[in-house]
Protein backbone atom coordinates (compact mmCIF):
# COMPACT_ATOMS: atom_id res chain seq x y z
CA UNK A 1 0.00 0.00 0.00
CA UNK A 2 1.25 3.35 -0.77
CA UNK A 3 -0.19 5.66 1.81
CA UNK A 4 -0.34 9.45 0.21
CA UNK A 5 -2.47 12.25 2.70
CA UNK A 6 -5.77 11.51 1.45
CA UNK A 7 -5.35 7.55 2.99
CA UNK A 8 -3.44 8.93 5.92
CA UNK A 9 -5.86 11.83 7.44
CA UNK A 10 -8.98 9.00 6.44
CA UNK A 11 -7.26 6.28 8.77
CA UNK A 12 -5.86 8.98 11.71
CA UNK A 13 -8.25 11.10 12.01
CA UNK A 14 -9.76 9.69 15.17
CA UNK A 15 -6.66 10.24 17.04
CA UNK A 16 -6.31 13.56 15.86
CA UNK A 17 -7.30 16.80 17.96
CA UNK A 18 -9.14 19.66 17.09
CA UNK A 19 -5.99 22.07 15.76
CA UNK A 20 -4.22 18.63 13.86
CA UNK A 21 -7.35 18.05 12.05
CA UNK A 22 -7.69 21.38 10.78
CA UNK A 23 -3.81 21.19 9.94
CA UNK A 24 -4.75 18.30 8.09
CA UNK A 25 -7.72 19.52 6.29
CA UNK A 26 -5.22 22.69 5.44
CA UNK A 27 -2.80 20.45 3.56
CA UNK A 28 -5.13 18.61 1.88
CA UNK A 29 -6.24 21.61 0.42
CA UNK A 30 -3.12 22.40 -0.39
CA UNK A 31 -2.58 19.46 -2.36
CA UNK A 32 -5.45 20.10 -4.16
CA UNK A 33 -4.73 23.71 -4.96
CA UNK A 34 -1.79 22.55 -6.34
CA UNK A 35 -2.82 19.45 -8.50
CA UNK A 36 -5.92 21.93 -9.91
CA UNK A 37 -3.34 24.73 -10.70
CA UNK A 38 -4.84 27.13 -8.32
CA UNK A 39 -4.60 29.33 -5.05
CA UNK A 40 -5.02 27.36 -1.96
CA UNK A 41 -7.71 28.72 0.94
CA UNK A 42 -7.39 28.85 4.31
CA UNK A 43 -9.46 26.21 5.73
CA UNK A 44 -10.95 28.32 8.96
CA UNK A 45 -13.90 27.25 11.63
CA UNK A 46 -17.01 29.30 11.77
CA UNK A 47 -20.64 28.65 12.46
CA UNK A 48 -22.79 28.17 9.41
CA UNK A 49 -26.33 29.24 9.43
CA UNK A 50 -27.40 26.69 7.41
CA UNK A 51 -28.26 23.90 8.83
CA UNK A 52 -27.76 21.16 6.47
CA UNK A 53 -24.37 22.94 5.60
CA UNK A 54 -21.13 21.27 6.70
CA UNK A 55 -18.99 23.70 4.86
CA UNK A 56 -19.21 26.85 2.58
CA UNK A 57 -17.56 28.93 -0.14
CA UNK A 58 -18.65 32.34 -0.14
CA UNK A 59 -18.18 34.50 -3.32
CA UNK A 60 -17.48 37.88 -0.77
CA UNK A 61 -14.90 35.38 1.11
CA UNK A 62 -12.93 33.93 -1.33
CA UNK A 63 -9.83 33.05 0.29
CA UNK A 64 -11.49 30.83 2.73
CA UNK A 65 -13.23 27.76 2.84
CA UNK A 66 -15.49 27.56 6.06
CA UNK A 67 -15.88 24.54 8.39
CA UNK A 68 -19.13 24.58 10.71
CA UNK A 69 -18.22 24.25 14.17
CA UNK A 70 -20.63 21.76 14.40
CA UNK A 71 -19.14 19.17 11.26
CA UNK A 72 -15.54 19.10 12.42
CA UNK A 73 -15.72 15.98 14.61
CA UNK A 74 -17.73 14.28 11.66
CA UNK A 75 -16.61 11.58 9.77
CA UNK A 76 -13.25 11.95 7.96
CA UNK A 77 -14.40 11.00 4.59
CA UNK A 78 -17.27 13.45 4.99
CA UNK A 79 -14.68 16.18 5.94
CA UNK A 80 -12.61 15.47 3.08
CA UNK A 81 -15.31 15.66 0.81
CA UNK A 82 -16.32 18.97 1.90
CA UNK A 83 -13.15 20.80 1.40
CA UNK A 84 -12.31 19.32 -1.82
CA UNK A 85 -16.30 20.26 -2.77
CA UNK A 86 -15.73 23.55 -1.60
CA UNK A 87 -12.16 23.91 -3.28
CA UNK A 88 -13.39 23.07 -6.44
CA UNK A 89 -16.08 25.92 -6.51
CA UNK A 90 -12.96 27.95 -5.26
CA UNK A 91 -11.60 26.30 -8.72
CA UNK A 92 -14.73 27.41 -10.73
CA UNK A 93 -14.83 30.73 -9.07
CA UNK A 94 -10.86 31.57 -9.96
CA UNK A 95 -12.36 30.25 -13.74
CA UNK A 96 -15.03 32.47 -14.08
CA UNK A 97 -12.82 35.24 -13.04
CA UNK A 98 -10.30 34.47 -15.90
CA UNK A 99 -7.46 33.29 -13.12
CA UNK A 100 -6.94 29.49 -14.14
CA UNK A 101 -7.77 26.98 -15.87
CA UNK A 102 -10.49 24.46 -15.06
CA UNK A 103 -8.71 21.53 -14.70
CA UNK A 104 -11.63 18.19 -14.92
CA UNK A 105 -11.45 14.53 -15.09
CA UNK A 106 -14.90 14.34 -16.81
CA UNK A 107 -16.41 16.50 -20.05
CA UNK A 108 -17.63 19.93 -19.20
CA UNK A 109 -20.55 21.37 -21.30
CA UNK A 110 -18.57 24.33 -21.07
CA UNK A 111 -21.06 26.88 -22.34
CA UNK A 112 -23.79 25.49 -20.02
CA UNK A 113 -21.64 26.17 -17.24
CA UNK A 114 -20.76 29.85 -17.89
CA UNK A 115 -24.42 30.41 -19.07
CA UNK A 116 -25.74 29.47 -15.59
CA UNK A 117 -22.70 31.28 -13.67
CA UNK A 118 -24.50 34.63 -15.71
CA UNK A 119 -27.84 33.49 -14.20
CA UNK A 120 -27.29 31.99 -11.30
CA UNK A 121 -29.06 34.83 -9.32
CA UNK A 122 -32.14 34.56 -11.80
CA UNK A 123 -32.04 30.80 -11.38
CA UNK A 124 -32.00 30.88 -7.34
CA UNK A 125 -34.82 33.95 -7.28
CA UNK A 126 -36.77 31.51 -9.55
CA UNK A 127 -36.23 27.97 -7.71
CA UNK A 128 -37.45 30.29 -4.48
CA UNK A 129 -40.42 31.34 -5.91
CA UNK A 130 -41.31 28.02 -7.30
CA UNK A 131 -40.36 26.63 -3.82
CA UNK A 132 -37.49 24.12 -5.12
CA UNK A 133 -34.90 24.88 -3.16
CA UNK A 134 -33.39 22.01 -2.91
CA UNK A 135 -33.84 21.19 -6.30
CA UNK A 136 -31.48 24.37 -7.28
CA UNK A 137 -28.68 23.52 -4.84
CA UNK A 138 -28.52 19.52 -6.37
CA UNK A 139 -29.08 20.23 -10.07
CA UNK A 140 -27.48 23.59 -10.60
CA UNK A 141 -24.73 22.77 -13.13
CA UNK A 142 -21.79 23.84 -11.22
CA UNK A 143 -22.56 21.83 -8.29
CA UNK A 144 -23.56 18.90 -11.03
CA UNK A 145 -19.77 18.82 -11.82
CA UNK A 146 -18.76 19.41 -8.28
CA UNK A 147 -20.25 16.08 -7.23
CA UNK A 148 -19.15 14.05 -9.94
CA UNK A 149 -15.57 15.61 -9.87
CA UNK A 150 -15.69 14.81 -6.23
CA UNK A 151 -16.00 11.62 -6.37
CA UNK A 152 -13.61 11.45 -9.46
CA UNK A 153 -10.86 12.61 -7.51
CA UNK A 154 -11.25 10.35 -4.99
CA UNK A 155 -10.97 7.55 -6.88
CA UNK A 156 -7.94 8.89 -8.11
CA UNK A 157 -6.72 9.07 -4.48
CA UNK A 158 -7.61 5.73 -3.79
CA UNK A 159 -5.79 4.18 -6.82
CA UNK A 160 -2.44 6.20 -6.23
CA UNK A 161 -2.72 4.16 -2.76
CA UNK A 162 -3.66 1.00 -4.22
CA UNK A 163 -0.26 -1.80 -5.46
CA UNK A 164 -2.17 -4.88 -5.56
CA UNK A 165 -5.40 -7.28 -4.47
CA UNK A 166 -4.62 -7.39 -0.95
CA UNK A 167 -4.97 -3.55 -0.71
CA UNK A 168 -8.40 -4.11 -1.56
CA UNK A 169 -9.75 -5.35 1.62
CA UNK A 170 -8.25 -2.29 3.44
CA UNK A 171 -9.64 0.32 0.91
CA UNK A 172 -13.08 -1.10 -0.12
CA UNK A 173 -14.87 0.65 2.62
CA UNK A 174 -13.67 3.84 1.41
CA UNK A 175 -13.99 3.27 -1.76
CA UNK A 176 -17.67 1.96 -1.27
CA UNK A 177 -18.28 5.00 0.77
CA UNK A 178 -16.99 7.25 -1.76
CA UNK A 179 -19.08 5.64 -4.95
CA UNK A 180 -22.11 5.49 -2.76
CA UNK A 181 -22.21 9.14 -1.71
CA UNK A 182 -22.28 10.09 -5.24
CA UNK A 183 -25.02 7.01 -6.12
CA UNK A 184 -27.05 8.49 -2.92
CA UNK A 185 -26.84 12.30 -4.70
CA UNK A 186 -28.03 11.17 -7.78
CA UNK A 187 -30.57 9.05 -6.56
CA UNK A 188 -31.48 11.73 -4.49
CA UNK A 189 -31.73 14.83 -7.51
CA UNK A 190 -33.72 12.50 -9.89
CA UNK A 191 -36.24 12.13 -7.69
CA UNK A 192 -36.50 15.53 -6.72
CA UNK A 193 -36.03 16.54 -10.29
CA UNK A 194 -39.34 14.24 -11.34
CA UNK A 195 -41.72 15.10 -8.52
CA UNK A 196 -44.72 15.93 -10.95
CA UNK A 197 -46.29 18.96 -8.51
CA UNK A 198 -42.85 21.27 -9.25
CA UNK A 199 -41.17 22.46 -11.80
CA UNK A 200 -38.54 20.17 -13.24
CA UNK A 201 -34.94 22.01 -13.21
CA UNK A 202 -35.28 22.01 -17.07
CA UNK A 203 -38.14 23.95 -16.62
CA UNK A 204 -36.82 26.66 -13.89
CA UNK A 205 -34.28 27.39 -16.42
CA UNK A 206 -36.75 27.79 -19.72
CA UNK A 207 -38.72 30.18 -17.13
CA UNK A 208 -35.53 31.74 -16.44
CA UNK A 209 -34.81 32.53 -20.58
CA UNK A 210 -38.60 33.02 -21.38
CA UNK A 211 -39.37 35.93 -18.36
CA UNK A 212 -36.97 36.58 -15.75
CA UNK A 213 -33.92 37.68 -17.95
CA UNK A 214 -35.94 39.86 -19.94
CA UNK A 215 -37.14 41.56 -16.75
CA UNK A 216 -33.76 41.34 -14.37
CA UNK A 217 -30.83 41.56 -17.03
CA UNK A 218 -29.30 43.62 -14.88
CA UNK A 219 -29.23 41.19 -12.20
CA UNK A 220 -26.73 38.80 -14.61
CA UNK A 221 -23.21 38.05 -12.99
CA UNK A 222 -20.01 39.16 -15.06
CA UNK A 223 -18.18 36.55 -16.29
CA UNK A 224 -15.05 37.30 -18.41
CA UNK A 225 -13.06 34.61 -19.27
CA UNK A 226 -10.76 33.45 -21.76
CA UNK A 227 -9.24 30.26 -19.76
CA UNK A 228 -9.42 26.70 -21.16
CA UNK A 229 -11.06 23.44 -20.00
CA UNK A 230 -8.56 20.42 -19.47
CA UNK A 231 -9.21 17.57 -19.26
CA UNK A 232 -6.22 15.44 -16.67
CA UNK A 233 -4.51 12.68 -18.36
CA UNK A 234 -5.59 10.21 -16.23
CA UNK A 235 -9.67 11.17 -16.72
CA UNK A 236 -10.09 8.15 -19.44
CA UNK A 237 -9.45 5.37 -16.55
CA UNK A 238 -10.74 7.46 -13.82
CA UNK A 239 -14.47 8.17 -15.56
CA UNK A 240 -14.02 4.25 -16.30
CA UNK A 241 -13.74 3.13 -12.89
CA UNK A 242 -16.15 5.51 -12.19
CA UNK A 243 -18.85 4.08 -14.55
CA UNK A 244 -18.29 0.75 -13.50
CA UNK A 245 -17.89 1.12 -10.19
CA UNK A 246 -21.62 2.73 -10.52
CA UNK A 247 -23.05 -0.46 -12.57
CA UNK A 248 -21.93 -2.60 -9.83
CA UNK A 249 -23.57 -0.78 -6.78
CA UNK A 250 -26.86 -0.42 -8.52
CA UNK A 251 -27.08 -4.66 -9.10
CA UNK A 252 -26.84 -4.77 -5.29
CA UNK A 253 -30.48 -3.31 -4.37
CA UNK A 254 -29.16 -3.26 -0.14
CA UNK A 255 -26.10 -2.03 -1.25
CA UNK A 256 -24.55 -3.74 1.99
CA UNK A 257 -20.21 -3.72 1.76
CA UNK A 258 -20.58 -7.18 3.59
CA UNK A 259 -21.88 -9.05 0.17
CA UNK A 260 -18.77 -10.68 -1.12
CA UNK A 261 -19.68 -10.64 -4.95
CA UNK A 262 -20.24 -7.13 -4.40
CA UNK A 263 -16.95 -6.62 -3.22
CA UNK A 264 -15.02 -9.14 -5.29
CA UNK A 265 -16.84 -7.10 -8.26
CA UNK A 266 -15.39 -3.41 -6.74
CA UNK A 267 -11.89 -5.30 -5.83
CA UNK A 268 -11.77 -6.16 -9.62
CA UNK A 269 -12.32 -3.10 -10.93
CA UNK A 270 -9.79 -1.15 -8.82
CA UNK A 271 -6.97 -3.97 -10.05
CA UNK A 272 -8.08 -3.22 -13.77
CA UNK A 273 -8.04 0.36 -13.41
CA UNK A 274 -4.42 0.26 -11.40
CA UNK A 275 -3.24 -1.64 -14.06
CA UNK A 276 -4.55 0.63 -16.77
CA UNK A 277 -2.87 3.81 -14.50
CA UNK A 278 1.01 2.51 -15.28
Amino acid sequence: MKKNLFYNIIQEWNGLSLKEKLANLQKFEELNADFEGRKAREIVLKQIQRLDADAEYRFNEPNLIIINNNSVNKNPFKMLENVFHEGFHALCDDYFNNKTDLKTFSQVDKERLIDERRKIDLIYNRAYNERVLTLFSLAYYEEKLVRKETCLYFIYNLLQCYENMADCQKLIEIYHENIGSYYSYETFKNHIDMQYETPSYEEIRKLVDAIDIKIYSDRLREVNTDKNVVQYPQSSTVLRNFERGLEELSKFQNNIIGNQEYVSRQCQNLDESKLLLR
